[in-house]
């Protein structure tokens, strides 16, 4: 095998490099790690980190030797594994120091420069003294180090081949031949087997009693306080469930609980349900045990009842618990009603089914039953395990989201057609290739058990259970951990729904929760599956350890660390910035303006902290960008002018403050209420609930209307215009009374009427008062209106409407004689023609030129 072959050349490697004379150890040889043979004295003179490095050596050698041998039973594997995983634990304590040491002295050696070339002039003795000296003190680390480089390169090729060799083992155990289960011979060897074993089992509680010893020591008193004990657990159970249930439990009066809520009502609920059967039998078996009664077929009887009894609560409480069949609002699972109850029925039966298997294998199995009945056993068991998973596959009521399940309830009454579904609310298509694989899974036990791989389908039973209660496990906390996320980075604390937008921060922040979920699964099922994690745990480290590109070297580890360290600030800033705005700013006497200021100035400080903090967490070395930087400043500053300018205008804007949140500003054509300021644009919402983007920039070079700058009070001008011929006092009088009269209006300064002007139709006044909040101007202006329509109709003043005189010349007819011109009287009283215009209208003589 070339692996095989690369470990006695790294061996040999190591054998060649001769130990320096001179050289700094790292400190203290490390223990001799795992069960190997006892190391003979090492060779006199050596420095003890190169004894140390020579007997882990001595020990890898020895381990690369037993490899050799075909046969190695898995008990002494993973003696091998531990005696390497013990060797490379001590490799990088002692490589850490030394590889400090080496590149301190490089980077010593680097300050005095290159050494001169051949044919150039010797350096000074001042220079060639210092490198000499560094140069001969470099060598005995750089030596110890390179040993050290190459035990570690040989600990992994010897992990990969005991992996290598473990996998061939469990293969071979995995691919043993079993018993024919189609055989009348193996079912007729086997229930006669299994009734004989049965009856020893059932028999063994009269047995028990009967020993001597068990006589002796349970006596009657003992035997009632046992009984005692139990009952009395009972109803401490009894009382736990209760307070349980009143304090954490569901409550059918809140319609809409939080996740979180939900998973503590799960949770108190699922321990509700377990705590009275598991206290009274765990009390049971730990008093028998703690009296020494725990004997033979009897003890193990009981064990298994033990174990019977907590699997099958724990599998029968949690899904009803998750599922909440009779309240569906405190349901964690997106399910309809009826896949609910379909759901929990199926994981009743699979928890029955796994319970009476628990107390039948740890009670029957100590009694050594024949393969023949082990096998048929385990086909009878995991092959009612797999018709579980099987129905609930085949199922597709079990499979619908609750819009489905109802569009389908729709779609059977009859009703008229509905339409289709959003994306969100349908199964994708990740659900259809699980229950594929599921089903595939469940399939191939029974066919694996009668085609003789017997030990193949209990391995796959077994596990499919396990990975089923692993999936519901991360879906819990995938919830849980939305909620949680939710809380510390949206304003309302509540999770987005699927077709609602959400903020960037918390898009990003789930989705690493859901990454890191994702790997804790990958982490939980890779080893249930037959995976070695140390294997792929040293590839995940090698990726980690380092990327090099170049001349610099970046780990993926460090990235990664600081994205989580950037993303853990932030949300504590979101936190910090809630927490004060809610329980500081607004107990002050501060405007929403200002309030709004520092909570922003909070946000942004938050973010550049963060963004800081995790870049030197990441160990990104931002030195080397300035060349770069200063090449694209040019280019840079043209082309990001406008952001920039932005930025500045949006900084000033928070700082100086002639804007506010909430202010009612008027920008070029656009007028409304100021809602959101930040550093690039700021966000108004027009009086028709339009929001308009303005840039910054625009605000601060252009002309800004603010009605609430200082105060949001302000003057009203109503223009008015009545009939010529009205009582202008008398007018004057009505208006100054509805103006008086409105509560909205402030009596100081007082409201006043100003003639403005006689207009073509009508007299102009105009009605100037003052008002309390400038925001409430049209409404103001609105029930003045009103009120003056109906004073100047009940005091008989008119409204005048512009008016025209029109006056028609016809054209004469053909023949007939010409129709006098129309005439007017000019300034000295004579009577002009009037001509007419180019636009049709009249004008007299003297403007005739001009048409």
């Amino acid at each position: 095998m070339p692996r095989a072959s690369l470990i006695p050349a790294l061996l040999f490697a190591l054998l060649a490099i001769v130990p320096p004379a001179l050289g700094q150890t790292a400190g203290g040889a490390a223990e001799e790690a795992g069960p190997a043979p006892p190391i003979e004295a090492a060779a006199p003179g050596l420095d003890p980190l190169d004894e140390q490095v020579e007997r882990w050596g001595r020990i890898l050698t020895r381990v690369s030797e037993q490899l050799k041998d075909p046969g190695l039973s898995p008990a002494v594997l993973g003696e091998l594994e531990a005696t390497v995983e013990g060797v490379r634990r001590q490799l990088d304590p002692a490589r850490r120091p030394l590889q400090v040491q080496v590149d301190r002295l490089r980077a010593l050696l680097d300050a005095l420069g290159p050494p001169p070339k051949e044919g150039e002039p010797p350096e000074p003795e001042g220079v060639a003294g210092p490198r000499r000296d560094l140069t001969e003190r470099l060598a005995g680390p750089e030596g110890q180090l390179k040993k050290i480089d190459v035990l570690v390169q040989a600990t992994s090729l010897l992990a990969e081949q005991i992996a290598e060799a473990q996998r061939r083992v469990l293969a071979a155990e995995l691919l043993v031949r079993t018993p024919p289960l189609l055989s009348a011979q193996t079912w007729s060897t086997a229930a006669p087997e299994f009734v004989a074993l049965s009856g020893r089992v059932l028999a063994a509680p009269m047995i028990w009693v009967e020993t001597p010893e068990v006589a002796a020591k349970l006596g009657t008193g003992y035997f009632l306080g046992l009984v005692l004990a139990m009952i009395l657990a009972g109803f401490l159970g009894w009382y736990l469930r209760r307070w349980l249930i009143r304090s954490f439990g569901r409550k059918p009066e809140i319609a809409a609980p939080s996740f979180r809520m939900r998973v503590l009502a799960a949770l108190a609920e699922t321990t509700a349900d377990v705590a009275v059967p598991i206290l009274v039998a765990a009390v049971g078996y730990v008093l028998l045990q703690s009296r020494g009664l725990i004997l033979g077929t009897f003890g193990d009887l009981a064990f298994g009842l033990l174990v019977a009894v907590v699997v099958f609560s724990l599998l029968r409480g949690l899904p009803r618990a998750m599922l909440a069949p009779d309240l569906p609002p405190w349901r964690l699972l997106s399910l309809g009603d009826t896949a609910a109850r379909l759901w929990y029925r199926r994981a009743f039966v699979l928890a029955m089914i796994v319970g009476v298997d628990q107390l039948i294998v740890l009670s029957i199995l100590p009694l050594e039953p024949s393969l023949s009945l082990g096998f048929l056993y385990s086909f009878i068991a995991n092959g009612a395990m797999a018709a579980v998973f099987l129905a609930a596959v085949a199922d597709k009521r079990l499979w619908l989201t609750p819009e489905e399940e109802a569009q389908a309830a729709t779609v059977e009454s009859g009703a008229a057609p509905v339409p289709p579904l959003e994306e969100s609310a349908r199964r994708g298509k990740w659900w259809l290739f699980g229950r594929v694989l599921i089903a595939a899974l469940a399939l191939a036990i029974p066919i694996m058990a009668l085609l003789g791989y017997g030990v193949l389908a209990d391995h796959v039973a077994r596990r499919l259970v396990a990975s089923a209660g692993v999936l519901l496990v991360a879906v819990l906390l995938h919830g849980l951990a939305r909620d949680l996320v939710a809380v510390l980075t949206r304003e309302d604390e509540a999770p987005p729904k699927p077709e609602e937008e959400a903020g960037p921060i918390y898009v990003w922040t789930a989705l690493l929760v859901d990454i890191g979920l994702f790997f804790a699964v990958v982490i939980f099922l890779v080893p249930l599956w037959g995976g070695r994690w140390d294997n792929i745990v040293e590839r995940i480290g090698w990726t980690m350890s380092g990327i090099r590109i170049g001349e610099r070297s970046f780990s993926l580890a460090d990235v990664l660390t600081g994205i989580v360290v950037f993303v853990l600030l932030v949300m504590a800033a979101r936190f910090l910035q809630r927490f004060v705005n809610r329980r500081v700013l607004k107990q002050t006497r501060m405007d929403v303006g200002v309030r709004d200021a520092i909570n922003t100035g909070i946000g942004y400080a938050g973010i550049v902290l963060a963004a800081l903090i995790a870049v030197d967490t990441a160990g990104i070395d931002l030195s080397g960008l300035a060349i770069i930087a200063g090449a694209l400043s040019v280019g840079i500053g043209f082309g990001m002018q406008s952001i920039v300018n932005n930025f500045v205008s949006g900084l000033i804007l928070l700082i100086e403050r002639p804007i506010k949140v909430g202010d009612w500003i008027v920008a070029g054509p656009d007028q409304g209420t100021v809602k959101r300021i930040s550093v690039r644009s700021t966000q108004i919402q027009t009086f028709s609930n339009a929001s308009v983007i303005i840039p910054n920039s625009e605000l601060i070079a252009g002309r800004v209307t603010n009605w609430t700058y200082r105060d949001v009070s302000g003057r009203v001008e109503l223009p008015v215009g009545v009939a010529y011929g009205s009582d202008t006092a008398k007018v004057r009088e009505l208006l100054l009374d509805c103006a008086k009269a409105h509560h909205g209006i402030k009596p100081w300064p007082q409201p006043y009427v100003v003639f403005m002007d006689f207009g073509d139709s009508a007299l102009l006044f105009e009605l100037r008062f003052f008002i309390r909040d400038i925001n409430n101007c049209l409404s103001i202006s609105s029930d003045l209106r009103f009120a003056i329509d109906a004073a100047f109709r009940e005091a008989g003043i008119t409204i005048p409407f512009p008016q025209r005189d029109v006056h028609i010349v016809s054209e004469p007819r053909p023949g007939a004689a010409a129709a006098p011109e129309p005439t007017a009287p000019s300034a000295e009283g004579k009577v002009l023609p009037i001509r007419r215009g180019r636009r049709g209208d009249d004008l007299p003589p003297e403007a005739d030129g001009e048409s």
